[in-house]
């Protein structure tokens, strides 16, 4: 199936049924690069609203109301129509071909932190949602807060 059809059907899901394929990974809020043909995510880059600390252990302290208080966030329908949800997401389930984003780690995570920085300092880096402000803060090391980035 395409990602259009598989789309279709999430469209067609009852909000219960879409919600109940969340495994709650967390994946989809932390911070996902375009790297090369593919996506990246940072594992230590997230959002400063998700809560927990291991795959299936992640909620979000805002969900409710997420969209106006985190202006970053975009559905999970979003980072499906651009290859960026993981490949084992349930909701890719069934897309042909499927490439999906892997979780970036150790080495790569940090190159990944050292080009986004580098960007941003040569004004290169569009940020979205909260503003260069949170930038800072993720820049600083500040564990709490971190960099949202278009995609």
């Amino acid at each position: 199936m395409t990602a259009a059809g598989r789309l279709a059907e999430l469209a067609a899901l009852p909000a219960a049924a879409h919600e109940a394929l969340c495994t709650n990974c967390g994946a989809c809020c932390f911070l996902t690069v375009r790297i090369g043909g593919g996506w990246g995510n940072g594992s230590t880059m997230r959002c400063p609203y998700l809560e927990g600390d291991a795959p299936g252990g992640y909620r979000c302290t805002v969900y409710a109301d997420r969209y106006a208080r985190a202006p970053w966030c975009k559905p999970i329908e979003a980072f499906v129509a651009q290859g960026a949800a993981p490949r084992d997401c349930p909701y890719t389930s069934g897309i042909d071909d499927y490439q999906g984003s892997t979780v970036l780690t150790g080495a790569e995570a940090e190159r990944a932190a050292h080009a986004l920085r580098g960007l941003y300092a040569a004004g290169r880096l569009r940020v979205s949602g909260s503003g260069a402000d949170d930038f800072h803060r993720f820049d600083r090391g500040d564990a709490r807060r971190h960099l949202p980035v278009a995609p």
